[in-house]
């Protein structure tokens, strides 16, 4: 009878199928040990994610930039189509010009000609043709700012999301710049601070046409504007600009309107809102939208990234923000610039890891927002108080011997603070005539004898008058500033 058995298997043979065995073996441990992984990084991630969602759609809080959307404003308030016309008409500083324009606002300020560079003559010859040229842009504007106190609302595709097209922001920014500041510019280095003061409020009274704008570079846009309107205010009243009560009050109303919380909480829930849809947009693998084409990272950790990391990630980024927004929303002021501060050191050391690129990319900017807008009050209300000084004096026929003066008048709703430290805004008669108000930083002279000599801005405060120590202030400061005799 013939052997039916098969032959054995050479070592060579056995030896690859035990490696085959190995190598499935293998292949089995790490897909098991993948998907444990991916359950204990994602699985609690992805659930404490959609409870905090949960948690802020029942409080009405906003998380997507749809739910941002502005309400419309009446045809009759709002400034947009002016806003627009006027952008068009803008005619931009011409190529080769930007030296004639920083000499010009260097006079503004009170500097002196820089050697080699354009001279007096040269610098305000340019200004007198550049304002003539932009008159039709600037007459647009001033109707534009006229409607609900420069209010608009531009038209934007929320439903984008972050891939909205903000095509209103450069245009604004330089409409305010081109069109306002140079002329106020223009009206400082000639000696006309009243007329500087009133072509200041106008680029004031335009950022607020940014002001509903749920986005951060909005916010960014706007304070740019703010504070070179602010160094123009400050300048006017220095040189012992007397503009009329009305304008004095625009001012103030827009000032006051700086101090609302509500517009940076709006900004910072946007941003909220713009990350989370960033999320999605790596999540979904929406085009051109991976960590691999759009900020460098191997294709192998696009890929972990997309299973393992990115849920923590998320999480983290939406507990980031949410507790920023709510310690900028209902933190005593003081107390704000710490805590924000506190916060987001912590966001920026967690965005530090190579396992949070995203939270990375969005975080670490949003604190340094933060830190201008409270700088850009903390300026506003120094330049506010010297404002209401102003309305008294044209009210009681004398400058106001403190703060106190001021609330009791009715023109500043209670003493202001510094956003900083929360110390009070000290005022004080000065011998040049006018008053003197300063925080820790600065401080702004609102006088009345444009023939008096220049007050510095700036340095350490000064202490309030005595009786005894007025003159003998008021000569020191202007000794310090070359002035005195």
């Amino acid at each position: 009878m013939a052997d039916e058995t098969a032959p054995p298997a050479s070592a060579p043979s056995r030896r690859w199928r035990r490696l085959a065995a190995t190598i499935a073996t293998a292949v089995f441990l790490l897909g098991t040990s993948l998907v444990l992984l991916r359950a204990a990084l994602v699985g609690p991630a992805d659930r404490r994610f959609a409870e905090l969602v949960t948690e802020l759609e029942a409080a009405g809080e906003p998380t997507s930039l749809v739910q941002l959307r502005s309400r419309p404003l009446p045809r009759a308030q709002d400034g947009a189509p002016l806003y627009g016309k006027a952008f068009a008409a803008r005619v931009p500083v011409p190529a080769g010009d930007e030296h004639l324009r920083n000499a010009l606002e260097g006079l503004a300020l009170g500097n002196a000609p820089t050697p080699g560079g354009p001279t007096r003559v040269e610098a305000l010859a340019w200004g007198r043709a550049f304002c003539a040229k932009q008159a039709p842009a600037r007459a647009l504007l001033d109707q534009a700012v006229a409607l609900g106190g420069g209010a608009a609302r531009f038209p934007i595709a929320w439903e984008e999301g972050f891939l909205a097209d903000l095509d209103h922001l450069v245009p604004m920014r330089d409409l305010a710049f081109d069109a306002a500041l140079v002329d106020a510019d223009l009206a400082l280095a000639e000696g006309r601070p009243a007329a500087a003061f009133g072509h200041a409020v106008v680029a004031l009274e335009a950022s607020a046409a940014l002001s509903d704008d749920p986005v951060l570079i909005s916010r960014l846009v706007s304070i740019a504007i703010v504070d070179a309107s602010l160094v123009r205010l400050e300048r006017a009243m220095v040189s012992g600009a007397r503009p009329d009560r009305a304008t004095l009050e625009r001012a103030s109303v827009r000032l006051a309107a700086l101090d609302d919380d509500r517009a940076i909480v709006r900004v910072l829930q946007g941003e909220r809102a713009f990350g989370l849809d960033l999320f999605v947009a790596f999540d979904e693998g929406r085009p051109g939208w991976n960590l691999s084409s759009e900020m460098g990272f191997p294709p192998g950790f696009s890929w972990a990234y997309d299973r393992f990391l990115m849920p923590r990630d998320r999480l983290e980024y939406l507990e980031a923000m949410t507790g920023l927004i709510d310690t900028v929303a209902s933190t005593e002021e003081t107390a704000v610039p710490a805590a924000v501060r506190e916060r987001m050191d912590e966001a920026e050391k967690m965005a530090r890891l190579v396992t949070r690129p995203l939270s990375g990319m969005i975080l670490p900017a949003i604190g340094r927002v933060v830190d201008r807008e409270l700088a850009m009050r903390s300026r506003s209300r120094t330049v506010r108080t010297a404002l209401a000084a102003s309305i008294y004096q044209r009210d009681h026929g004398r400058w106001p011997d403190s703060v106190g003066a001021l609330v009791e008048a009715g023109l500043l709703a209670e003493p202001p603070r510094s956003v900083e430290d929360g110390s009070p805004l000290e005022l004080a008669p000065v011998a040049a005539g006018g008053v003197a108000v300063w925080t820790e930083s600065e401080r702004i002279i609102a006088r009345d004898d444009p023939g008096a000599a220049d007050v510095r801005i700036g340095g350490p405060p000064i202490e309030a008058p005595s009786d005894e120590g007025t003159a003998d202030e008021s000569d020191q400061a202007e000794s310090e500033d070359g002035s005195g005799e």
